[in-house]
């Protein structure tokens, strides 16, 4: 047989579809890493990684000198596999579902990303490719109760990443601490004596984005009593309305940008060369390319210590730990 057959990841699964099914006797150990790499067509390293993993996964302990063994806690309801559904798709999502993953590895779990526009799936197309997953995490824009009904009613454990306009029966997470975020702006604004400034979030439609404004400005307006806040809804990527502000006859002292619309910011000024634009806040969570002469300050992103916690706040909602 020729040697891997399957792809490291491949043969994880593999492996916990065979244990899942009772194929090893649970009170025997596991074939060697030599004799599973010639049964399955795979080489020994990858036979020897999987194993690992597993072993991280809490699916089988390895004991010194004997081999491994299936967990005597292993059950087949156990979360092991966890899908995680963005219906959204930018450069922030992206970098969320990449930090996500790495957190659930920590955690011996394994996240199995897919994003609405990349793969082309809503959740009921989701639970059809991944018929096997122990649990579900859903977030992105514009999450109603309506969607998350196939889940309501089935079996399927899940939790709602994000602040939405959704039922409280349904099992929610966000990050437990943004003050720090809003802490960063406020002093940048006092340190420059900003008086005037426009926070620029996503639609009015979006629950999330409204909530997102409501948070900046309620926050900012008591962290900088002093500096006149000015909350903006914006459509695609801003052009339109950061244009409005700027040909206003008294026009803000400052942007702050809470998304991807400062690419309408960006394509103003391509637009407008002689004008002197005034400064402008990003975040750096959404990794936008943007000259540097535009920008004055990257908001510091969460940090890999806050996808661990609201990891673990996720894995308990889904009750695996």
């Amino acid at each position: 047989m020729s040697k891997n057959k399957f792809s490291s990841s491949g043969f994880i699964r593999h492996l916990q579809g065979l244990i899942k099914n009772g194929y090893f006797p649970r009170d025997k150990k596991l074939p060697s890493v030599r004799q599973l790499a010639e049964q399955f067509g795979v080489g020994r390293q990858i036979a020897l990684f999987s194993l690992g993993q597993l072993v991280k996964q809490h699916i089988l302990i390895s004991v010194n000198r004997k081999g491994y063994f299936i967990n005597p806690e292993y059950s087949a309801g156990k979360f092991y596999r966890i899908g995680f559904l963005d219906n959204e798709s930018n450069s922030l999502r992206n970098a969320y579902s990449s930090q996500f993953y790495y957190a659930a590895l920590s955690y011996g779990y394994q996240l199995i990303p897919v994003n609405r526009f990349e793969n082309d799936e809503e959740l009921p197309e989701m639970l059809k490719r991944y018929p096997d997953i122990d649990g579900i995490i859903v977030t992105g824009r514009h999450i109603t109760d309506r969607m998350l009904v196939p889940l309501a009613r089935g079996k399927i454990p899940y939790a709602v990443f994000g602040t939405y306009n959704i039922s409280s029966r349904h099992p929610a997470v966000n990050f437990r601490n943004p003050e720090k975020r809003f802490d960063s702006v406020a002093r940048w604004i006092l340190e420059h004596d900003i008086k005037s400034a426009a926070i620029v979030a996503g639609p009015q439609s979006s629950f999330s984005e409204q909530h997102t404004l409501s948070l900046w400005q309620t926050s900012l307006m008591r962290k900088v009593p002093g500096c006149r806040i000015i909350p903006v809804h914006a459509l695609n990527d801003g052009y339109r309305e950061v244009s409005m502000l700027l040909e206003d006859p008294v026009p803000p002292e400052l942007f702050i940008f809470c998304g991807e619309h400062c690419m309408g910011y960006k394509q103003y000024a391509f637009d407008h060369p002689n004008v002197k634009l005034p400064r402008a806040i990003i975040s750096q969570t959404w990794q936008i390319p943007m000259p540097e002469e535009l920008v004055d300050f990257i908001i510091p992103s969460p940090s890999r210590e806050d996808f661990l916690i609201v990891m673990k706040e996720i894995l308990e909602k889904l009750n695996c730990i």
